[in-house]
């Protein structure tokens, strides 16, 4: 035996070594404010940023008197929700959010002005001729009709596209949205500052951005001041407060997410269905023959 072919041999024969597992994470001091934060999805999230939203919180506290339900309504046409909730309740069911927001212009004056739009993908512009509408309400009907037909035939194009991109099959779009701690952060700084003795923003610092602080103090050989953290991070920080992640982008990209997942979940169901279909008309097919051949049978004796 040659001397390549015994140390493949002896490597063939050597056992392998077991997979290392990972161990998880340490959750972190301040993460374990929000256990089961890594079990959100975005309607979840959207919630948490919703119910610190301090214009949310208002009309929550505005309800008053015997129209309430009425006032509720309001409030979910408002922010889009499917029901409304109290921004004081933690616990679910939570509601769902709902892009109802439609951009409009129109123009009052007698002369004409000239309006540039950059239109994104899936995206559709609309022009009603309004003016023509105000003799007949038919004139308005017909208008409404036209566009809605335009909308459903470039919804279904759409859909469409999306069917036969390549790795649909496989598994839905990755979801392009914000890590958990990334809007963990956020949460973190809003509730920190919300309390009756606001936090300082040091100790917040220390919290939240904890390894990066590590890693100067080590690059440096010493701690880090109060002040040289304030400095570094206050206005990463401020903007929680000031620019907290919008609720209603979290909506959206569950949206986008979850039209991804019924896609494919619908291309799934409808292969599972055809299969079903093929198989029962395999079978009608064959139990029809079975009773042809049967028939015939009990034909032959009274022909002879």
């Amino acid at each position: 035996m040659k001397k390549s072919e015994k140390i493949e041999a002896s490597a063939k024969n050597k056992p392998a070594k077991p997979e290392r597992k990972r161990k998880p994470a340490k959750l972190r001091a301040w993460e374990k404010d929000y256990p089961d934060y890594k079990l959100w999805d975005s309607q979840r999230w959207a919630w948490e940023f919703l119910r610190r939203n301090t214009d949310f919180i208002g009309d929550c506290k505005s309800i008053k008197g015997r129209n309430s339900s009425q006032q509720e309504q309001a409030i979910c046409d408002k922010y889009g929700i499917s029901f409304f909730k109290h921004y004081s309740e933690i616990d679910g069911p939570f509601p769902e959010f709902i892009n109802k927001v439609i951009n409009s212009w129109r123009n009052e004056d007698e002369k004409e002005r000239k309006v540039e739009i950059n239109l994104k993908h899936g995206q559709m512009l609309i022009l009603f001729n309004v003016y023509q509408t105000l003799e007949t309400s038919f004139e308005l009907r017909a208008q409404i009709k036209s566009a809605t037909e335009a909308l459903e035939k470039y919804r279904d194009n759409l859909i469409e596209s999306l069917e036969k991109s390549p790795g649909a099959d496989e598994q839905p779009p990755k979801r392009r949205s914000s890590s958990p701690m990334h809007y963990l952060r956020h949460l973190k700084v809003i509730d920190s500052r919300n309390e009756d003795v606001p936090v300082p923003w040091a100790d917040i610092a220390k919290l939240v951005f904890n390894e990066k602080i590590k890693v100067d103090e080590k690059i440096k050989g010493r701690e880090l001041t109060n002040i040289e953290i304030t400095q570094k991070y206050y206005k990463t920080l401020v903007a929680s407060l000031e620019k907290p992640k919008d609720y209603r982008s979290i909506a959206i990209n569950t949206l986008k997410v979850g039209l991804g997942r019924r896609l494919l979940e619908n291309k799934i169901h409808k292969k599972k269905l055809n299969a079903k279909l093929e198989r029962l008309k395999t079978l009608k097919a064959a139990k029809a023959a079975s009773i042809n051949d049967e028939a015939a049978q009990a034909t032959k004796p009274n022909q002879n």
